[in-house]
Protein backbone atom coordinates (compact mmCIF):
# COMPACT_ATOMS: atom_id res chain seq x y z
CA UNK A 1 0.00 0.00 0.00
CA UNK A 2 1.19 3.24 -0.89
CA UNK A 3 1.11 6.15 2.14
CA UNK A 4 1.24 9.47 0.25
CA UNK A 5 -0.88 11.08 -1.48
CA UNK A 6 -0.97 12.16 -5.51
CA UNK A 7 -3.31 14.97 -6.74
CA UNK A 8 -4.36 14.29 -10.30
CA UNK A 9 -6.07 16.62 -12.79
CA UNK A 10 -9.31 16.39 -14.13
CA UNK A 11 -8.71 18.40 -16.89
CA UNK A 12 -5.61 16.77 -18.45
CA UNK A 13 -5.84 14.78 -21.95
CA UNK A 14 -4.58 11.63 -20.41
CA UNK A 15 -6.24 11.70 -17.09
CA UNK A 16 -7.78 8.05 -17.57
CA UNK A 17 -3.99 6.71 -17.78
CA UNK A 18 -2.48 8.80 -15.44
CA UNK A 19 -4.89 7.45 -13.06
CA UNK A 20 -4.13 3.75 -14.30
CA UNK A 21 -0.34 4.25 -13.65
CA UNK A 22 -1.08 5.54 -10.12
CA UNK A 23 -3.45 2.36 -9.33
CA UNK A 24 -0.39 0.21 -10.86
CA UNK A 25 1.82 2.04 -7.99
CA UNK A 26 -0.40 1.15 -5.58
CA UNK A 27 -2.28 4.71 -4.68
CA UNK A 28 -6.33 4.30 -4.34
CA UNK A 29 -8.85 6.14 -5.80
CA UNK A 30 -10.42 8.89 -3.86
CA UNK A 31 -12.56 11.00 -5.79
CA UNK A 32 -13.15 14.84 -4.41
CA UNK A 33 -16.65 15.28 -5.65
CA UNK A 34 -17.17 19.01 -6.62
CA UNK A 35 -18.85 18.87 -9.97
CA UNK A 36 -18.32 17.22 -13.38
CA UNK A 37 -15.23 19.07 -14.69
CA UNK A 38 -12.38 16.94 -16.50
CA UNK A 39 -12.04 16.92 -20.44
CA UNK A 40 -15.12 18.02 -21.46
CA UNK A 41 -16.98 18.30 -18.54
CA UNK A 42 -20.55 19.14 -17.88
CA UNK A 43 -20.66 19.94 -22.03
CA UNK A 44 -19.32 16.31 -23.42
CA UNK A 45 -21.77 13.69 -25.23
CA UNK A 46 -20.29 10.77 -25.79
CA UNK A 47 -20.44 7.32 -26.18
CA UNK A 48 -18.32 7.41 -22.59
CA UNK A 49 -21.23 9.79 -21.14
CA UNK A 50 -23.35 8.53 -18.90
CA UNK A 51 -27.35 10.49 -18.05
CA UNK A 52 -27.56 11.18 -14.25
CA UNK A 53 -30.65 12.18 -12.49
CA UNK A 54 -29.44 15.16 -10.21
CA UNK A 55 -31.30 17.62 -8.69
CA UNK A 56 -34.74 16.69 -10.37
CA UNK A 57 -33.25 17.18 -13.73
CA UNK A 58 -30.62 15.27 -15.57
CA UNK A 59 -26.90 15.94 -16.50
CA UNK A 60 -24.07 14.00 -18.60
CA UNK A 61 -21.60 12.68 -16.68
CA UNK A 62 -18.21 11.24 -17.41
CA UNK A 63 -17.69 7.59 -16.55
CA UNK A 64 -13.70 6.86 -16.87
CA UNK A 65 -13.37 6.66 -12.95
CA UNK A 66 -16.11 3.53 -12.78
CA UNK A 67 -14.86 1.99 -15.49
CA UNK A 68 -10.93 2.39 -14.29
CA UNK A 69 -12.20 1.16 -10.69
CA UNK A 70 -13.78 -2.19 -12.18
CA UNK A 71 -11.06 -2.74 -15.12
CA UNK A 72 -8.17 -2.52 -12.06
CA UNK A 73 -11.03 -3.88 -9.45
CA UNK A 74 -9.70 -0.77 -7.17
CA UNK A 75 -12.33 0.73 -4.71
CA UNK A 76 -13.23 4.38 -5.25
CA UNK A 77 -13.46 6.11 -2.13
CA UNK A 78 -15.96 9.63 -2.54
CA UNK A 79 -15.00 12.61 -0.34
CA UNK A 80 -16.78 15.99 0.18
CA UNK A 81 -15.81 19.05 1.88
CA UNK A 82 -17.98 21.41 3.34
CA UNK A 83 -17.65 23.96 5.90
CA UNK A 84 -19.57 23.95 9.40
CA UNK A 85 -20.42 26.31 11.63
CA UNK A 86 -18.45 26.41 14.85
CA UNK A 87 -20.12 27.79 18.07
CA UNK A 88 -18.47 31.25 19.48
CA UNK A 89 -16.61 31.40 15.86
CA UNK A 90 -17.23 33.91 13.03
CA UNK A 91 -15.18 31.94 10.63
CA UNK A 92 -16.73 27.99 9.99
CA UNK A 93 -14.84 24.46 9.89
CA UNK A 94 -13.54 23.18 6.93
CA UNK A 95 -14.57 19.57 7.20
CA UNK A 96 -13.85 16.42 4.63
CA UNK A 97 -15.86 13.72 4.92
CA UNK A 98 -14.87 10.15 3.66
CA UNK A 99 -17.32 8.05 2.39
CA UNK A 100 -17.09 4.21 2.60
CA UNK A 101 -15.09 2.57 -0.21
CA UNK A 102 -17.37 1.50 -3.52
CA UNK A 103 -15.72 -1.71 -4.32
CA UNK A 104 -16.19 -3.49 -7.55
CA UNK A 105 -17.62 -7.15 -7.20
CA UNK A 106 -16.55 -8.85 -10.21
CA UNK A 107 -18.63 -11.95 -9.57
CA UNK A 108 -21.91 -10.84 -9.00
CA UNK A 109 -21.89 -7.57 -11.46
CA UNK A 110 -21.08 -6.78 -15.16
CA UNK A 111 -18.94 -4.01 -15.79
CA UNK A 112 -21.82 -2.00 -17.29
CA UNK A 113 -23.91 -1.85 -14.39
CA UNK A 114 -21.10 -1.50 -11.94
CA UNK A 115 -20.41 1.96 -13.69
CA UNK A 116 -23.62 2.95 -13.96
CA UNK A 117 -24.07 2.26 -10.46
CA UNK A 118 -21.32 3.98 -9.19
CA UNK A 119 -21.34 7.35 -11.38
CA UNK A 120 -24.74 7.49 -9.95
CA UNK A 121 -23.63 6.84 -6.33
CA UNK A 122 -20.92 9.37 -6.61
CA UNK A 123 -23.69 12.02 -7.87
CA UNK A 124 -25.98 11.26 -5.47
CA UNK A 125 -23.75 11.56 -2.63
CA UNK A 126 -22.96 15.54 -3.73
CA UNK A 127 -26.56 15.82 -4.21
CA UNK A 128 -26.93 14.91 -0.53
CA UNK A 129 -24.69 17.66 0.51
CA UNK A 130 -25.32 19.92 -1.84
CA UNK A 131 -29.24 20.08 -0.58
CA UNK A 132 -27.84 20.88 2.47
CA UNK A 133 -24.81 23.21 2.44
CA UNK A 134 -26.24 24.81 -1.12
CA UNK A 135 -24.49 28.31 -0.59
CA UNK A 136 -21.03 26.21 -0.30
CA UNK A 137 -21.01 24.94 -3.90
CA UNK A 138 -19.56 27.06 -6.79
CA UNK A 139 -19.78 25.00 -9.17
CA UNK A 140 -23.83 24.88 -9.24
CA UNK A 141 -24.04 27.18 -11.83
CA UNK A 142 -21.92 25.08 -14.18
CA UNK A 143 -24.36 22.17 -13.85
CA UNK A 144 -27.82 25.13 -13.78
CA UNK A 145 -25.89 25.68 -17.70
CA UNK A 146 -25.83 22.50 -18.67
CA UNK A 147 -29.16 21.32 -18.75
CA UNK A 148 -30.53 20.59 -22.29
CA UNK A 149 -32.45 23.09 -24.17
CA UNK A 150 -35.36 20.73 -24.04
CA UNK A 151 -35.02 20.26 -20.46
CA UNK A 152 -35.01 24.59 -20.49
CA UNK A 153 -38.05 24.71 -22.29
CA UNK A 154 -39.84 22.19 -20.58
CA UNK A 155 -39.01 24.03 -17.11
CA UNK A 156 -40.07 27.32 -18.85
CA UNK A 157 -43.09 26.13 -20.16
CA UNK A 158 -44.10 24.60 -16.77
CA UNK A 159 -43.78 28.00 -15.00
CA UNK A 160 -45.76 29.99 -17.41
CA UNK A 161 -48.25 26.98 -17.07
CA UNK A 162 -48.13 27.89 -13.32
CA UNK A 163 -48.65 31.90 -13.94
CA UNK A 164 -51.37 31.39 -15.89
CA UNK A 165 -53.73 29.30 -13.22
Amino acid sequence: MNTQARVLDAEALDIGVQLTKAIQEKYSIVIFLDGNSGNGGVYKRDTKSLKVKFLNSYIWSRTGVALISYATKTPVIPVISFYEAQEGKTLPKSTFRFFDPIVPDWGKVRMQEYVHNTTRQLYGVLETYLKKYVDQWESLSIFINSLTLSQFRLRISQSLLSLNR
